[in-house]
């Protein structure tokens, strides 16, 4: 990948918009070229290390879509680490905030689906990608240490797993623990029978731009325990009900007492 931002020659008779969803070291050469709009979800590689992605590499690319597009952002909270990690006064960017991923024509497949793979009893569920900064961990933690495995609940973890040593610790911990399934990968279908099956949604992650998990439960009503992060608290906003319960990542005993009182 380059470092320095290529140019763009495209006359706007062959292409009036280019969009991109990640921030991209993209410029146009002139007036006359197409515009360039970004959408920039987060600035997690800056924000976490071991990332996957050389933080050398997204820096300059989120300077340079800063600096030579037009950018939107899925939350305001993306946007204030954004601005702050750059330096810029971004807070006129505009937000646009996702639409939750959960599907019509899913949800009603769904309904009419009795079982999935060998779920037999009342579960509780975290999908979401397989990553250190989801912190899956203290979900298994919280989950061992309340009464839901004496009442017979499964702890159902759905995400792809990738061969990476926290991946491998994830799957160490769930090792001949029969109340626990790894999923690994589900499709759109089945991620719509879990949500709609599901007793509680649970997600524990520390950093997000945005959290579509959390949107796909608020959207169908679904009881959920999540980390109270700014952008979790951003989605409480949209619809302020009892479903979401935002705890601090940090108070272990509230998580417990939390998934004790699940029905």
């Amino acid at each position: 990948l380059l470092i320095k931002d290529p140019e763009l020659n495209i006359n706007k008779s062959k292409i009036n918009l280019i969009i991109s969803t990640s921030p991209l070291s993209l410029k146009y050469k002139n007036s006359e070229n197409a515009e360039i709009i970004q959408f920039i979800h987060d600035a997690i590689p800056l924000q976490v290390t071991n990332h996957l992605e050389s933080p050398f590499v997204f820096f300059h690319k989120l300077f340079d879509a800063n600096k030579n597009s037009k950018c939107i952002y899925v939350s305001k909270e993306s946007r204030r680490v954004v601005g702050k990690i750059l330096n810029v006064k971004n807070d006129k960017d505009p937000v646009i905030y996702p639409m939750p991923s959960l599907q019509v024509d899913n949800l009603e497949d769904a309904y009419n689906l009795k079982h999935l793979k060998s779920i037999d009893r009342q579960f509780i569920l975290f999908i979401s990608s397989i990553v250190e900064t989801k912190r899956v961990e203290k979900a298994i933690s919280y989950f061992n240490k309340s009464n839901l495995p004496k009442r017979n609940f499964l702890f159902c973890i759905a995400g792809k797993f990738h061969n990476t040593k926290y991946c491998s610790l994830i799957k160490d911990l769930c090792i001949d623990n029969k109340n626990i399934l790894i999923l690994d990968y589900v499709s759109e279908l089945e991620k719509a029978w879990l949500f709609l099956n599901c007793s509680l949604l649970i997600s524990t992650t520390t950093i997000e731009g945005f959290g579509i998990p959390l949107l796909d439960a608020l959207s169908i009503d679904l009881e959920s325990l999540a980390t109270s992060i700014p952008s979790h608290l951003e989605i409480n906003e949209f619809k302020k009900n009892k479903s979401i319960k935002l705890i601090n990542p940090n108070d272990t005993q509230k998580w417990i007492d939390s998934l004790n009182s699940t029905t």
